[in-house]
């Protein structure tokens, strides 16, 4: 007994360590990895709304105001300026999403202009697990007009 430095039941313990540092490691890749792509998804969908949002206040800036006062209720818009207005918040979203967004203007007690926006969320590590690397994301943000 004088030669075993070793308390008497931890002698078959040895390559513990071994064995369970690969399996941590591989845990925290894991999780790195599930991190990294939620973050970037959390990202494109937060520019997604930002470009909804930036579209719903040019398209309620671009109504014409005569017709908000006019007698016959109807809300004049031009329909060539709607279309250029979400092309070109589609085309400065960002660069990791491709939106496609659509603004309408809804007449009523309280006129409202409303931009949707559809794209996808290009993720990194998803496709290692054999799913698709992108997810779709859309985001509608409504705009209410001053009616005065």
């Amino acid at each position: 007994m004088t030669g075993d430095r070793h308390a008497p039941g931890r002698r078959d313990q040895h390559g513990n360590a071994m064995i369970l540092m690969p399996a941590g490691v591989l845990v925290m890749l894991i999780l790195a990895a599930i991190a990294v792509d939620t973050a970037l998804l959390f990202r494109s969908q937060l520019e997604l709304e930002n470009t909804a949002a930036a579209l719903a206040n040019d398209v309620a800036a671009a109504v014409s105001t005569g017709s908000l006062f006019d007698d016959d209720d109807a809300i004049e818009v031009d329909d060539d300026l709607l279309t250029a207005l979400a092309d070109t918040h589609g085309r400065a979203a960002g660069l990791r999403i491709t939106p496609r967004c659509v603004a309408t203007v809804l007449d009523g007690p309280e006129p409202t202009a409303t931009a949707t926006c559809r794209g996808s969320a290009h993720l990194i590590f998803r496709g290692a697990v054999g799913l698709d690397r992108t997810v779709p994301i859309e985001a509608t943000e409504t705009s209410l007009l001053d009616t005065g």
